[in-house]
């Protein structure tokens, strides 16, 4: 609850934060301080899949509440109840694939994907790109003090962070370390982004900081159960 009361305040004001001069500097720190409130945010979201019927509910809620902030046109304010959105779509999609081997396999597959993609020229990133507003499958991630965009993530980064959560939650893995370790991985991927201008592989920046911490008990899942 904190944190998403942090979050709250921190897209419904980032006009109030002090300017910095250095604009790739400034989408940096912008950038990288919301992504870790947004997969911190997602990541609570993903404790509702103790009560899984609840799950639709709460997505269905911040969908509305979701479009009618976009239909106000109110920017970034509206990253919070979307972000809501997606994470509650990858709880899902965990919750129907509920097999232990996927908590491995999911990583390090898409994180194949995304390196491949980068080394033939095409990512999902949309971090160092346009920055324009208007493109439901993204969330603005809101610059200091100028009412413009530091960067965009796209919809698959929270999908994945709800996912990974949710097994983390739901297979004794640990909870709270794998959600810093999303929000640090993927704030850093971000970074790197925006500094090198050019699109990383973000996905794996996340899957490495959801899988470091928890490497022992997700190797532990594949371990024979002995009889007796």
């Amino acid at each position: 609850m904190i944190v998403a009361a942090a979050a709250w305040v921190y897209f419904l004001c980032p006009k109030l934060l002090p300017a910095i001069h250095d604009d790739e500097t400034s989408r940096i720190v912008a950038a990288s301080l919301a992504t870790m409130l947004i997969v911190m945010v997602a990541a609570g979201v993903a404790t509702l899949s103790d009560a899984p019927l609840v799950v639709p509910l709460v997505l269905l809620g911040s969908a509305l509440i979701a479009g009618a902030m976009n239909a106000a046109n109110v920017g970034a304010a509206a990253t919070v109840p979307e972000t809501v959105v997606y994470a509650c779509i990858g709880i899902l999609v965990a919750l129907w694939l509920d097999a232990p081997a996927l908590v491995l396999a999911i990583p390090v597959f898409v994180a194949g994907i995304e390196i491949i993609g980068v080394l033939s020229g095409g990512t999902h990133s949309v971090a160092y790109g346009a920055l324009r507003g208007g493109d439901p499958l993204t969330l603005e991630l809101p610059d200091w003090h100028n009412g413009l965009s530091a960067a965009r993530l796209g919809l698959a980064d929270i999908v994945f962070v709800g996912i990974y959560a949710t097994y983390a939650r739901r297979l004794n893995l640990r909870f709270v370390a794998g959600a810093i370790g999303m929000a640090v991985g993927l704030s850093l991927g971000l970074a790197l982004s925006i500094a090198e201008n050019t699109g990383l592989p973000e996905l794996a920046f996340l899957g490495a900081g959801f899988l470091l911490p928890n490497i022992d008990r997700v190797l532990a899942l594949f371990r024979p159960v002995s009889a007796g």
